[in-house]
């Protein structure tokens, strides 16, 4: 990227932020109209090439661009995170739901990103994924309460075992979300209830008594 797009007056940077963000969540990497960038944007090809110099390095610094913008957004809610792990997934998950639908064009957008990851774009957009996963995944995991699993459990293995159900159900909403990104992200919230049904579930199995 071309160092004098940080220098241009904010109004200006955030039109051509926001044009091309609605472009690549509405038509994804590979079917985005550059075209339609610099028009809704009001600026030439040319201009945005002297930016960003070509596609691929403009996708992925909007990209960087929504992740921040969808990070931030989530770490400013006002959310009394609870110190089970189940409840903890839980809360995380109604969280992020809530950024959903309070930046939803930022929220396609990644979605769109990390589950159907353009072959041109895979290594470096795995990369990021994996960066996010590793600066988050120590919180989830950060001071959590043991002591609900029942009498006689390994509670490793029991967080072992959440952790895989978290797995395993996230790749159920991906494959979903593949087949309809449109209809997968208006039912978002019928998504994280039955979520919160299969942890509910789960606690079942590995709680005591209350």
């Amino acid at each position: 990227m071309n160092s004098t797009f940080e220098g241009l007056p904010e109004d200006k940077r955030k039109l051509i932020i926001d044009a091309c963000m609605e472009e690549f969540a509405q038509n994804g990497y590979e079917k985005a109209s550059t075209n339609t960038i610099v028009k809704n944007a009001g600026i030439s090809k040319g201009i945005l090439f002297h930016y960003f110099g070509n596609k691929k390095n403009l996708y992925l610094y909007i990209l960087d661009y929504a992740v921040e913008l969808f990070t931030q957004k989530f770490y400013s809610l006002d959310l009394n995170v609870p110190r089970d792990l189940i409840d903890k997934i839980i809360y995380y998950g109604f969280g992020k739901l809530k950024v959903y639908y309070e930046l939803p064009v930022v929220s396609k957008l990644i979605m769109e990103a990390f589950i159907s990851i353009p072959d041109e774009l895979k290594g470096e957009v795995l990369d990021r994924y994996q960066k996010i996963y590793d600066q988050n995944m120590p919180l989830l995991l950060q001071d959590i309460d043991k002591t609900k699993f029942r009498e006689g459990i390994n509670k490793n293995k029991a967080v072992e075992l959440v952790m895989l159900c978290m797995d395993g159900i996230n790749a159920k909403y991906i494959n979903m979300f593949k087949r309809d990104p449109e209809k997968s992200m208006m039912n978002l919230e019928d998504v994280f209830n039955e979520m919160k049904e299969y942890f509910e579930i789960l606690k079942g199995g590995l709680y005591g008594s209350p």
